[in-house]
C-alpha cells in the first residue's frame, strides 16, 4: 500500500485498516472474558484421522465441525463472523506419506462465496499445539499465539472485503516446521479441501481464490505456488501475495545465530527433525548431552517462548562440533531438498513479492537471488523492495506496502487539489491489483451505501481466474452528481526508502469523460473537446493533480505490468481523443491489460 504520509504506514492505509479491524471485530460477541481453554491439537480426538484414510485422494475432507471456541483477537475478544468451520483433510508429509490435517475455513457475513484467500499464517514452531487452528480460537494459550495474534487483524481486513478465508496448519501433526514440502503440499491440499467444502462452508467450488503468507506463512504459500504445477496441476491460482520470504532456510541459521531471533533456529531443526527420521537420529547424537535438554525444549514451545528463550544465543554450541553439524551430509541433503526455494518447478501463478532490505532473519539478497532466478525461468513477479522495514515491522508495512487514490474535486478547487487537503475529498483507495479493465461509474460508486466496495472485471477475455478491485471510499456523504469534478489528484508510489517518480506503476488508471468507461459518445461530440486521459507512472512526492477539460463521469483501473511493457514505458499523463498526449511515454497503444502482474489483499 503507497502512504500518503511516507512513512511506511500513512494516514490513508491508517484509517483503512482501523476501520476495517474495528468493524469487524466489534461489537463482541458476550462474554468477551469467557476463558474456557480450547483442547490442544495434541489431546483433541478430531485431528487424528480415520482408519483407512490414507487411501483417499490428496485434498479429500475426512472429518468437519464448527469450531469449537469462537475466534478471537488476542485470544479473549470474539470476531464477529457468520461462523468458522475446521476440516481434517488428507495431505501428504515431506516423505510422501499420508497424513491428515487440519484448515480452518473462515466465512463473514457479507461473503462473497466466489472468492477463496488461501491465508497461511506465520506458526513458526515445531509443537504441534502452536498451529493457527488452535492459537485462533477464544482462550487459547496466548503465548501458543505467536505472530498470529497481528496476523488475524490482515485476516479481518480480508473478511471485511467478502473474502472467505481458508489457514491451514500446514506444518501438519509433526509440526514440521521449516519443511517447504510439507507446507507447500499441505497448503495446496487445504485449499482442494475449501473448495469441496460447498455444503460445510458455502465456498463455491468455482471460486477464484488466491494466498497471502508473511515469514513463515509465506514459505508455505510459495512453496505451495512452486510445487503447484507437478502436485496439483488442476488447481488455477489467481495470485500469491508473500511478504518477508524466507527462501534459504541454510543462510536463515547463520544469519540469525547470535542474534535477538536465534530462537527460530532450535525450533526449525526439530521441526525438520520430526519430517525426517535420520535427522532426527543425527541431532540426537549431535547434541552435548549438558545441553540436550534446553535445546530440546523448543519442542515443547511456540514462536513467542522460543525467541525469548534462545535470544542472543550461539546455536552451534548445543553441538558436539559446532557449526559443522549443518553442513554434514544429512541436514545438507534434506535443506537442499526441503529447505531451499526455486528448486522444485516454477510457479504459474502470478507472485507479488514485498521484502525488507534490512530483513535480519532473512537476508534480501536470498530474495533478490530467487525472483533473479524463477523470472529466468518464465515466472510472472512483482517484486517491491523495501527500505523502510524489517522482518518484524513488515509484517505491517509490508502489508500497507502498495496501494492507489485517487481524489476528486470540483471545478473551482483547482487551488486546493493537493495531497493535504484530500481529507475532505471524494477518494476511492484500493490496494487490489485487477486481472483485467475495472471500471467505475462516480455516481454509481460514490451514492452506494457502504464506504467498502468491490467492483468485478468489465472485460473477461478467457476463462481463467478473475480478480476485481476491493477498495474504500472516503467522504462518500459529500459526493453531488451535479458537481462538476474537473481536478483529480492521484497517488502511487514505491516504498522502498525513496521515491521513484516516473518509474513503472503497479496500476494503470484511466479517466473519461463519458459514463461506463466510453471513449467518446458519438460523433455529435468532438473528440479533441472530450478526451480521455491514462497513467501508470509512479508520481512523486505527495502525489499528482491534473485538470481536466470536461468532467470526470467514470474511471477504470487495471493491472500496469502488460501495460506498460505494451507501451515500452509507463504513461506520466496521456492524453487520448485530442490532438496529441501530455507528458507521454511510449507508444500510442490503446490496450486494456488484463493479465495481473502481482496480488495483494490488504
Amino acid at each position: 500500500m503507497g502512504s500518503l504520509l511516507q512513512v511506511g504506514f500513512g494516514f490513508t492505509s491508517l484509517v483503512f485498516f482501523l476501520q476495517l479491524v474495528l468493524a469487524r471485530s466489534l461489537p463482541l460477541t458476550p462474554p468477551v472474558w469467557d476463558r474456557s481453554a480450547p483442547i490442544y491439537p495434541s489431546d483433541d480426538p478430531f485431528y487424528f484421522p480415520p482408519d483407512g484414510y490414507e487411501s483417499s485422494a490428496p485434498g479429500t475432507i475426512l472429518r468437519s465441525r464448527t469450531v469449537p471456541n469462537s475466534l478471537s483477537l488476542f485470544t479473549v475478544l470474539p470476531i464477529n463472523i457468520q461462523g468458522a468451520y475446521q476440516l481434517l483433510y488428507r495431505t501428504t508429509d515431506s516423505l510422501g506419506n499420508a497424513q491428515a490435517s487440519v484448515t480452518t475455513v473462515i466465512v463473514p457475513h457479507n461473503a462473497d462465496t466466489r472468492k477463496l484467500l488461501s491465508y497461511q499464517f506465520a506458526e513458526d514452531a515445531s509443537w504441534v499445539n502452536c498451529a493457527p487452528s488452535y492459537a485462533l480460537q477464544n482462550g487459547a494459550e496466548f503465548l501458543n499465539t505467536g505472530s498470529s495474534v497481528a496476523e488475524v487483524l490482515l485476516v479481518i481486513a480480508a473478511l471485511d472485503q467478502g473474502w472467505i478465508v481458508n489457514t491451514p496448519d500446514y506444518e501438519g501433526p509433526q509440526a514440521a516446521f521449516t519443511s517447504g514440502i510439507q507446507a507447500g503440499q499441505a497448503t495446496l491440499d487445504s485449499v482442494r479441501a475449501a473448495l469441496a467444502s460447498g455444503d460445510i462452508t458455502g465456498v463455491s467450488s468455482s471460486a477464484t481464490y488466491q494466498m497471502w503468507g508473511y515469514s513463515g506463512g509465506s514459505l508455505a504459500s510459495e512453496w505451495a505456488a512452486e510445487l503447484q504445477p507437478s502436485y496439483a496441476p488442476e488447481l488455477n491460482f489467481a495470485g500469491v501475495a508473500l511478504n518477508s520470504l524466507v527462501p534459504n532456510i541454510s543462510s536463515v541459521l547463520r544469519t540469525i545465530n547470535k542474534g535477538p531471533f536465534a530462537g527460530f533456529a532450535p525450533a526449525g531443526i526439530l521441526g525438520l527433525a520430526s519430517a525426517y527420521p535420520d535427522l532426527a537420529v543425527l541431532l540426537n547424537d549431535s547434541l552435548i548431552p549438558s545441553k540436550a535438554d534446553n535445546f530440546n525444549r523448543a519442542k515443547t514451545q511456540c514462536l513467542d517462548k522460543g525467541i525469548l528463550d534462545y535470544a542472543g544465543d550461539d546455536i552451534f554450541s548445543y553441538f558436539k562440533d559446532g557449526d559443522a553439524f549443518l553442513s554434514s551430509s544429512i541436514p545438507q541433503a534434506i535443506l537442499a531438498e526441503t529447505g531451499l526455494m526455486g528448486t522444485h518447478g516454477t510457479p504459474q501463478m502470478p507472485m507479488f513479492i514485498v521484502k525488507a532490505i534490512a530483513d535480519e532473519v532473512s537476508v534480501v539478497a536470498d530474495t533478490d537471488a530467487l525472483v533473479k532466478k524463477l523470472c529466468s525461468q518464465g515466472a510472472q513477479i512483482e517484486y517491491v523492495r523495501d527500505g523502510l522495514g524489517e522482518h518484524v515491522t513488515e509484517l505491517i508495512t509490508g502489508a500497507g506496502n502498495v496501494n492507489f487514490t485517487v481524489s476528486f474535486f470540483p471545478t473551482p478547487e483547482e487551488a486546493i487539489c493537493k495531497q493535504d487537503n484530500i481529507a475532505n475529498a471524494i477518494s476511492l483507495t484500493t490496494s487490489t491489483i485487477p486481472t483485467g479493465y475495472v471500471c467505475f461509474n462516480l455516481t454509481d460508486v460514490f451514492t452506494q451505501p457502504s464506504d467498502n466496495g468491490s467492483q468485478d472485471v468489465s472485460k473477461i477475455l478467457d476463462d481463467a481466474p478473475t480478480q476485481g478491485v476491493d477498495y474504500l471510499l472516503s467522504n462518500r456523504a459529500s459526493y453531488n452528481a451535479n458537481t462538476n469534478y474537473t481536478n483529480i489528484w492521484y497517488q502511487q508510489v514505491n516504498q522502498t526508502g525513496d521515491i521513484k517518480h516516473d518509474a513503472d506503476g503497479t496500476w494503470v488508471l484511466y479517466i473519461y469523460a463519458f459514463e461506463d468507461c466510453i471513449q467518446n459518445r458519438d460523433d455529435a461530440f468532438a473528440p479533441k473537446d472530450f478526451p480521455w486521459f491514462e497513467t501508470s507512472c509512479q508520481t512523486k512526492e505527495g502525489g499528482e493533480c491534473q485538470q481536466l477539460p470536461q468532467p470526470v463521469k467514470s474511471l477504470a483501473i487495471g493491472p500496469a505490468a502488460k501495460y506498460n511493457a505494451g507501451h515500452g514505458k509507463c504513461e506520466v499523463w496521456a492524453k487520448f481523443g485530442g490532438t496529441g498526449t501530455l507528458n507521454r511515454r511510449g507508444s500510442a497503444l490503446l490496450v486494456v491489460a488484463v493479465t495481473m502482474a502481482g496480488f495483494v489483499m490488504l
